[in-house]
């Protein structure tokens, strides 16, 4: 018990010189524990103490860590053990490295997400935690769940019926959102007026748009860096039927031979983790008809990832700025990256995690439920975050 209250004094002579003079005071690996503060950083696992505000020894331990294994600031490790520059400087070492394309889920900024976007007088305010990913993609790509337009009407915080200020087209800009999808059963919300208001204030900020709340033409097809982006929804019964989609997607690769082709289609059950028969069907019709990847949206929550003809399906991304926090799952998703290397496509799988219409990295169990759920051949390669497709002759 002296032993400990001599050591205790010590650290406290040391931190009041640190505070009072330029020297430098690196880490010591004590017995001892203390609550965190902006001077002290404990490791509890390891019995290591972060003494002052050395940040090489603390930017030295960090480099150690596995990301996947210690992804969440939300986890115990970071509650306990690291000061706030710590939990930085872990995400931006974790952060997404420069994927040709980074794709996220259903974006919502009305009800809920409009009321904390007013509250905090900041339009950016959704994006605050997660902007430094999105900014290193070089094409970002969302689906828009709602119409851009000039006078928004705010209905009630339960609306099913959504309308976005037109800043939010600028916003969207600014965190480098470049290319989104208009294909699902919200942006019809303000008619057709609406409609075309979202696209006028898309174009003034040079964010290209796909697909259509009904119309499943081809007409709206982005072609971006070698890569084609057609949207479709297949929300309402008595639009977009597979052979219809079919028939456009052989039009496309008839087309582009040599492109790339992605379909964004806005399909399945809400809430809902395992994809229904009905869009595995559409899915693979997709594919058999000539689209190289599946990126899906509308249950709002995450669902199954599957490998199909050597190309992958991500049936639901989840949510990725969304007013619903009546459960866990509803504040879940998913970000993929895409790079294409030579003879392979890598897709890297990020965990979102979102607090009061704020996502931000989530924990490395939502990549393990994610492949509980999903092909058992893709088990180890989604746990690890990254999935490799080889091109095969």
């Amino acid at each position: 018990m002296f032993k400990k209250i001599i050591l205790i004094l010590c650290l406290c002579f040391l931190l009041f010189n640190k505070i009072n003079s330029d020297e430098e005071i690196s880490f010591y690996e004590k017995d001892l524990f203390l609550e965190d503060s902006e001077f002290f950083s404990v490791d509890y696992q390891k019995n290591r103490v972060f003494v002052g505000k050395d940040k090489e020894a603390l930017e030295a331990f960090l480099n150690t860590l596995d990301c996947n294994n210690n992804l969440s600031s939300q986890n115990d490790f970071f509650k306990e053990s690291l000061s706030s520059y710590g939990v930085s400087y872990f995400l931006n070492k974790c952060e997404v490295k420069n994927p040709n394309f980074l794709f996220v889920g259903d974006m919502m900024f009305d009800r809920g997400v409009e009321l904390l976007i007013n509250k905090n007088n900041d339009f950016n305010y959704p994006f605050l935690k997660i902007e430094n990913y999105l900014k290193k993609a070089d094409n970002l790509v969302g689906n828009l769940e709602g119409p851009i337009v000039s006078e928004p009407v705010f209905i009630s915080a339960n609306s099913m019926s959504f309308s976005f200020d037109k800043r939010v087209a600028t916003t969207l800009k600014e965190n480098n959102f470049n290319i989104v999808s208009l294909a699902n059963n919200h942006t019809c919300n303000m008619s057709t007026g609406g409609l075309e208001e979202t696209k006028k204030y898309l174009k003034e900020n040079d964010i290209y748009y796909t697909g259509d709340p009904v119309n499943c033409s081809i007409e709206d097809i982005i072609i971006k860096d070698g890569v084609v982006f057609y949207g479709v929804n297949k929300t309402f019964d008595f639009n977009c039927s597979d052979e219809e989609i079919s028939e456009n997607i052989k039009k496309i690769k008839e087309e582009y031979k040599e492109e790339f082709l992605v379909v964004l289609p806005h399909f399945g059950n809400e809430y809902m983790h395992k994809a229904s028969l009905s869009q595995e069907m559409s899915a693979h019709l997709m594919i058999d008809s000539g689209a190289d990847l599946i990126v899906g949206g509308h249950p709002h929550v995450i669902q199954n990832v599957e490998k199909y003809k050597n190309k992958l399906i991500f049936y639901s991304l989840g949510n990725f700025i969304f007013d619903q926090y009546f459960s866990e799952e509803t504040q879940e998703g998913i970000m993929v990256g895409l790079e294409f290397k030579e003879e392979s496509q890598i897709y890297s799988i990020f965990p979102i995690k979102e607090e009061k219409a704020q996502p931000s990295l989530g924990d490395k169990s939502l990549l393990d439920f994610l492949a509980s759920i999903s092909s058992l051949e893709l088990k180890e390669e989604i746990e690890k975050g990254e999935i490799v497709i080889y091109q095969k002759d």
